[in-house]
């Protein structure tokens, strides 16, 4: 636990065993920042660095594969990366509709970040024995083409939080194609960061024009649900979409009515999303609640 100065600093070892364990921890000052496996003895699936900065400039955080550029500091600050290799868990997204979100893995950033500090951050989908850290997220989805000049970084606050796009700038190093390149992140700040990239500039259209109609029944829903349009001659793909705007269901359209099966899915809300052979972006088709 760290509070707002370097000096504050409090650290403890606990005892756990189980599939959960509580435990009641004091500190002597207000905390601002806390976190687990300091000294990353724990394999929990997490790289990490801790690390004290005395001075503005590059500084390369390798174990969390995060490189930082701080502006001219006059105190001391203390900084920890974390680098997850797994996904992030499936929060919300604020336009659920416009991204992919990375499969492989997201960042956790904590302690005393100066204003105007940027972050460096190489991705890479290539399929070779010192690439390949973000195989899944750098492919075809669906009807929808990976190109790397789509790629964004997300940030939330902390979980739970609504992730939104962070200002970023992407630069492919050369090849447009080869998965490989970097991204820089522009005024880092305390929370957590993930790659993704954007399916379309706008996202999913709302329902207007001559968007096909639907309707979703029963809604609330539990085991299945069926959604139909009083149009018969309707072709394209429907998918049902998480929180995170990630592809849980799919099936093809041919015809008026389409049936979704559920059971394995949580508790909440999915959206709906529908795309024609001949459309230029998919629209919306609803929401299912699933109970």
């Amino acid at each position: 636990m760290f509070g707002s100065s370097l000096q504050e600093q409090h650290r403890v070892r606990i005892v756990a065993s189980g599939d959960l364990t509580e435990v009641d921890v004091p500190c002597p000052f207000e905390p601002t920042s806390m976190w687990l496996n300091d000294d990353d003895l724990i394999s929990m699936a997490i790289t990490g660095s801790t690390d004290t900065i005395t001075n503005g400039g590059f500084h390369s955080m390798a174990l969390a594969n995060m490189d930082l550029t701080l502006p001219a500091i006059t105190d001391t600050v203390l900084i920890r990366a974390e680098q997850y290799w797994v996904g992030p868990d499936n929060g919300p997204v604020e336009d659920a509709f416009a991204f992919i979100v990375s499969p492989d893995r997201y960042w956790r950033i904590g302690g005393q970040i100066p204003e105007g500090t940027t972050a460096r951050i190489f991705y890479d989908g290539r399929n070779i024995t010192t690439g390949n850290l973000d195989p899944l997220l750098m492919r075809d989805t669906l009807d929808f083409t990976f190109r790397e000049d789509s790629l964004v970084m997300l940030w939330r606050e902390r979980p739970g939080s609504n992730w939104v796009e962070w200002h970023s700038s992407v630069n492919p190093l050369g090849s447009s194609t080869d998965g490989y390149g970097r991204i820089t992140v522009d005024s880092l700040r305390v929370g957590e960061y993930t790659l993704a990239w954007r399916k379309s500039a706008v996202g999913i259209a709302e329902d207007e024009g001559d968007a096909v109609q639907w309707i979703v029944s029963p809604n609330p829903a539990h085991g299945s649900v069926t959604v139909t349009t009083e149009q018969r001659d309707v072709n394209g793909t429907m998918d049902l979409l998480d929180a995170a705007g990630r592809v849980v269901r799919s099936v093809i359209v041919m015809g008026g009515s389409v049936r979704f099966d559920l059971h394995g899915l949580e508790a909440g809300s999915y959206p709906l999303r529908f795309t024609t052979k001949a459309a230029d972006r998919p629209n919306r088709a609803g929401t299912v609640v699933v109970e």
